[in-house]
């Protein structure tokens, strides 16, 4: 499946059973903490459980490497969902620094539209430090995207690398469309990243 844009699209494990008063809390497994970051959508709490150096590679988009760079393009995506939960299928290790999640993951977006799709992702991590180095994930989020008003659309196009952005970063056409914002262009991690559309503050 081919992915269409970067995003926080990250497989969860289910939340965890309420324990009986008294009873001994048994702490997240730390992939399961970070998905469930993600899916608050709290990159304050997700962030420091990457390396520094970490990359998000989303299907076929250019990946997004070191925390700035993830940072921006997932909350570029959360622009235009309202929520989304992580549902896991499957889980498979392959020694102490490889996890592939299979998981069905339900979005909500800015228009209240629901939509749930199949994805799988390939989690990397240092072994000695326990932290990600690595998230490479595989979704197709199509339908979803092919709802969303025309604005918000373009918006993305944009800010994932669509040749409307020069290679220096610089914004060849305004983006008028959504009364009362302006955006700017700002180089965001390595040279493949391009650009990504912030809000003027």
């Amino acid at each position: 499946m081919t992915a269409t844009i970067a995003a926080t699209v990250l497989p969860t494990g289910s939340p965890a059973k309420a324990e009986p008063l008294g009873a001994a809390v048994t702490p997240l497994d730390p992939i399961d903490l970070l998905y469930t970051h993600f899916d608050a959508l709290d990159l304050d709490k997700a962030l420091p459980m990457l390396d520094e150096q970490a990359v998000l590679i989303f299907g076929n988009n250019p990946p997004a490497r070191g925390h700035d760079a993830i940072r921006a393009a997932l909350e570029g995506f959360w622009t235009v969902i309202r929520s989304m939960q992580h549902e896991t299928v499957n889980r498979y290790e392959r020694g102490e620094d490889t996890v592939v999640l299979e998981a069905l993951v339900h979005y909500t977006t800015k228009a209240g539209n629901a939509f749930s799709f199949p994805a799988v992702t390939i989690v990397e991590r240092a072994v000695r430090t326990g932290l990600v180095t690595a998230l490479r994930i595989y979704i197709d989020l199509g339908p979803m995207l092919a709802s969303i008003e025309e604005p918000v659309l373009k918006f993305l196009h944009y800010a994932y690398g669509g040749d409307d952005v020069d290679e220096d970063g610089t914004l060849l056409e305004t983006i008028d469309e959504r009364p009362n914002e302006e955006y700017t262009a700002a180089p965001v991690g390595d040279a493949s990243t391009r650009a990504m559309i912030v809000r003027d503050p």
